[in-house]
């Protein structure tokens, strides 16, 4: 069977959620599937990042965008009502293109990752599912609910518009995908009834500790800096609860890693604090910490990070909202709603290696249990 894969980004670098989450779809689909890659660029692909996709390709196709170019039709759809979410990725003009692809490839299926690829098929009368991965709606409600002001009301209009699209597309597809249970269910309350499960996963054999390694900073966050509920997280982080921390613990240590930090988490540096921007191997800045803390309130669907930290050995503190959509981590996943439950939870488990150990053990089951990139693609291969 031919599956034509549309991607709203080139699969590698592996920096980004859906890069992350497509590229290992495809590594899976591969084995099952004749594939075709169509995908916007938004920047120069590297030859190597090239080679490794097109391997897993009978054909690939890239469409390059510029920012510039995408903020423009961002701005121009959202004046005329559509979210600004979905016109970034939309050109009217690329959809030619997409579509003549479909025609010449004529594939059996067509498999479209996010909402913001939708419209490219829209009236295709080929088979097609799609994968919402997250509600994008309530990803924008809950960053309306952090602002104040024009910033509310600006991310209130955009969730409302967010989940008009995401009614409107879900009729264009013959079978729909999203990360967790909680999406699901944020999805079926308005209406949208037919989703399954489609969880993300963890390379469990690349994501473990070495062995002999110790850690040199207490607490780590890892994440793409330029991806607003990471950023709202690693604030958190050292604005509201190291203070608190370091009244106990004077000289806990903070590690900030990901790529493209914003000016502002740049700023967050300090003595006590390291922001490494890029880490080409990122296992080693989960390695450095103790624990993992994400303060993350914003956002949906399921943490890649926290997987990874898991599957790495790390303790994890995090939010109720990401703690709830990792299926078998309750009281293995710490839960802390302000900085004050924060700070309780990590001091408790910075005074006690042994309890440090033990989530350790029990992070990497769940992993290997119920992510392990195998079991969680299984699904796709009921497309034909």
């Amino acid at each position: 069977m031919k599956l034509l894969v549309l991607s709203s980004r080139y699969p590698l670098p592996l920096e980004k959620g859906d890069r992350l989450r497509i590229f290992h779809q495809m590594r899976y689909l591969s084995r099952h599937y004749e594939l075709v890659l169509v995908a916007l660029t938004h920047r120069r692909v590297s030859a190597e990042d090239r080679r490794e996709v097109e391997s897993l390709c009978t054909k690939s196709y890239e469409l390059p965008v510029t920012h510039a170019r995408c903020l423009r039709k961002a701005v121009k759809g959202f004046v005329g009502g559509t979210s600004l979410t979905v016109s970034y990725f939309y050109h009217p003009e690329l959809r030619v293109q997409v579509q003549k692809i479909i025609h010449d490839e004529a594939p059996d299926h067509i498999y479209c990752q996010l909402i913001r690829m939708a419209g490219y098929v829209e009236g295709i009368t080929i088979p097609k599912s799609i994968d919402y991965m997250d509600s994008f709606s309530l990803r924008a409600l809950r960053r309306a609910r952090q602002n104040r002001f024009l910033l509310h009301s600006f991310w209130k209009l955009e969730a409302r518009l967010l989940q008009q699209y995401e009614r409107q597309t879900y009729r264009w597809f013959d079978r729909h995908f999203v990360i967790s249970q909680v999406d699901r269910n944020e999805f079926v309350s308005t209406g949208m009834q037919r989703l399954e499960i489609l969880r993300n996963g963890v390379d469990t054999q690349y994501f473990s500790r070495e062995e002999g390694v110790e850690p040199d900073v207490d607490l780590v966050f890892i994440g793409n800096m330029s991806y607003h509920p990471n950023i709202f997280a690693a604030r958190f982080l050292i604005k509201k609860i190291a203070p608190l921390l370091w009244r106990e613990n004077p000289e806990a240590r903070i590690l900030i890693a990901g790529a493209d930090p914003t000016a502002e988490v740049k700023r967050l540096a300090s003595r006590r604090v390291e922001v490494t921007g890029f880490v080409p191997d990122i296992r080693k800045a989960y390695q450095r910490g103790r624990i993992f803390v994400a303060p993350i309130f914003a956002g949906s669907g399921l943490q890649n990070k926290i997987l990874e930290a898991l599957s790495m050995g790390l303790p994890c503190v995090t939010s109720g909202i990401v703690q709830s959509s990792i299926t078998g981590s309750e009281g293995i996943v710490q839960v802390a709603e302000d900085e004050a439950m924060f700070v309780e939870r990590i001091t408790a488990l910075l005074q006690n290696a042994a309890e440090r150990q033990e989530l350790s053990v029990k992070g990497r089951i769940v992993v290997e249990k119920n992510y392990a990139w195998s079991s969680a693609c299984k699904p796709l291969l009921e497309l034909g």
